[in-house]
């Protein structure tokens, strides 16, 4: 079994031999993937490295935060003879372009990843679970090939690492990830504009749908559970694991469950959150129910169920594991 210093080495080799590397991510990009992408062109440019990028339409928060980092680079896909795909989890959430050109291209691939093993494809594919984010693999990596990370590429991958934890709120991992965030080099008022970034509203309508659409949140004190459900009419796009991961923020809510209308209006799209601080329920296990998939702390799924019948079966998975945390727990005192 591959270690990760076997990928490491690897990846690095590939990495020295190749003239010219496109890297990309996955659909929709948020801070992580577009970080990761961008953190990543900057390191190996500095090698002497042709570089291209494909990272997805970013929103104007983004493009700015990344234009003032001196990273942005505008999406092309120059003949390469090494792809590094970042972060996308499954072929569907790949730009079909970026996909159709990898796979009929005779360029070595790569991928990196740090959600659940999907049909990430290359050839050498290093997914690790145990990961907070695409921006800490490539933190691990960089790191590995000792590069010297100066502010723009620390600040990139700072971005992704803060967005991918909630600053912290459902994913903490800090003994593991604060030494590596203090190597990044970012300090002082851009180290605090990262977290602004990574919190603030993309816009005040935003901010004022965000508003309207947190009055319709329902609450089950029991389970700790709040839950919300919005139809296709109630669109709100990126504002769905927004909206989850605001909620964190409200004392006493341990997990969250966002459910929209997916874009064929005959099912659901749902995000599933759990705070940092939980440790008995897998939210991850509860999405792999619905065939989707994730983190302990974070995971998205899809389902053609009534919206109903989802949040009762979210309920009853949600007993079930803290039932069993229970049940663990009393076996463990016994045993001592």
């Amino acid at each position: 079994m591959k270690t990760e210093k076997d990928y490491l080495s690897s990846i690095s080799e590939a990495i020295k031999k190749a003239k010219r590397i496109h890297i990309a991510g996955h659909r929709s990009p948020d801070f992580d993937s577009a970080g990761s992408c961008f953190a990543l062109a900057l390191a190996l440019g500095k090698r002497g490295k042709k570089v291209s990028v494909s990272v997805g339409e970013l929103s104007a928060k983004m493009k700015n935060a990344f234009e003032m980092a001196g990273a942005y680079q505008k999406d092309s896909f120059l003949k390469s003879d090494l792809v590094i795909l970042l972060d996308y989890g499954a072929t569907r959430m790949l730009n079909q372009k970026v996909f159709e050109r990898t796979k009929n291209s005779r360029s070595k691939v790569i991928s990196i990843d740090h959600h659940a093993v999907e049909d990430q494809f290359g050839d050498i594919v290093w997914v690790d679970q145990g990961k907070t984010s695409a921006a800490e693999m490539v933190f691990d990596l960089l790191n590995f090939m000792k590069t010297a990370f100066n502010e723009r590429i620390g600040f990139c991958l700072l971005l992704g690492m803060l967005s991918d934890t909630g600053v912290f709120v459902f994913q903490h991992n800090s003994d593991r990830l604060i030494p590596k965030i203090a190597k990044l080099n970012v300090r002082g008022r851009n180290f605090s504009l990262a977290f602004k970034l990574v919190r603030s509203w993309d816009s005040f309508g935003d901010f004022l749908r965000f508003s309207k659409f947190g009055s319709r949140v329902k609450f089950d004190e029991k389970l700790g559970l709040a839950y919300s459900v919005f139809t296709k009419s109630h669109s709100i796009s990126g504002l769905r694991s927004f909206l989850a991961n605001q909620l964190l923020l409200v004392e006493g809510l341990k997990y969250i469950l966002i459910l929209q209308k997916d874009g064929s209006g005959k099912g659901y799209r749902g995000s599933l959150r759990a705070s940092a601080f939980n440790s008995k329920v897998d939210v991850g296990k509860i999405a792999g129910y619905f065939v989707g998939g994730g983190h302990n702390n974070s995971a998205a799924f899809n389902s053609k169920l009534p919206s109903a019948k989802i949040i009762e079966k979210v309920k009853e998975l949600i007993k079930n594991q803290t039932s069993n945390f229970k049940d663990q727990n009393e076996k463990s005192k016994f045993k001592k």
